[in-house]
């Protein structure tokens, strides 16, 4: 099994889209929303809440795990698309040793990047109210919840986009499908199913780090916890059945 996972993060590490999508990232939550908008711009928020704080490292979470999806989809795309499962599935005498790995590897990358990105957005938030010469008032940020809600985030964003990758096994409708499922189709399935909207898979993730949310941490948690282990279920025993092809 060990071996399996160092070769997933081998391939998570060589390859150039890795690095183009974690600078893209950074750019974005950095010194775009970081410096900028919640630094610079956002003056009265920071002076006037004492959740400015909290907002701005949740909208890095959020943005992060987005495109930390699009990685897991690349991840996973990658092998179908250039036919490399071949060599992959015939390197392990247990396709489900493959699945794991593959899981684990992006859910790894994706947790090291989430918390790497979140630091860097730190720096330039301060730097963005230095620059404006802002003293935000005292900041309310529980670290302990903090953390937890962007583990359960970065966790079900990356596995949700894991289980697409899996089921679609085409590149390009993957991630079609990760950009508009939680935008369009969520948002028009909300006109039929108003209050119980709450249930739908990127909707209940979506409230975890909503700090308007009335929606409980341990329901969100629970709603996503039955997708992913359903969609991880599916997921494996149709990547066990079907050919490599």
């Amino acid at each position: 099994m060990i071996p399996i996972l160092k070769a997933e993060f081998r391939k998570l590490w060589t390859v150039r889209s890795t690095y183009f999508l974690f600078g893209f990232t950074f750019l974005i939550t950095g010194p775009l929303l970081g410096l900028w908008a919640y630094g610079y711009k956002n003056v009265g928020t920071a002076n006037m809440t004492p959740n400015a704080l909290l907002d701005y490292l949740f909208a890095v979470v959020g943005v992060a795990s987005v495109f930390l999806s699009i990685r897991t989809i690349l991840h996973v795309g990658h092998e179908y698309r250039y036919n490399t499962i071949t060599y992959s599935l015939t390197a392990t005498n247990r396709r489900f040793k493959l699945f794991l790995a593959k899981w684990l590897s992006a859910l790894g990358f994706s947790l090291v990047s989430a918390t790497l990105t979140v630091l860097l957005g730190l720096v330039c938030l301060h730097i963005g109210w230095a620059w404006h010469g802002v003293h935000p008032m005292t900041q309310h940020v529980a670290l302990g919840n903090f953390l937890l809600r962007s583990l359960v985030t970065v966790w079900g964003e990356v596995t949700y986009a894991f289980i697409i990758a899996v089921l679609v096994r085409n590149l390009i409708g993957a991630i079609v499908a990760v950009l508009v499922l939680p935008t369009t189709l969520e948002n028009l399935l909300s006109l039929l199913l108003h209050g119980n909207v709450k249930y739908l898979p990127y909707t209940a993730l979506g409230n975890i780090t909503d700090t308007g949310s009335k929606v409980s941490l341990a329901s969100g948690l629970t709603v996503v916890s039955a997708y992913v282990v359903a969609g991880m279920l599916v997921a494996y025993l149709l990547f066990q059945k079907r050919d490599a092809n």
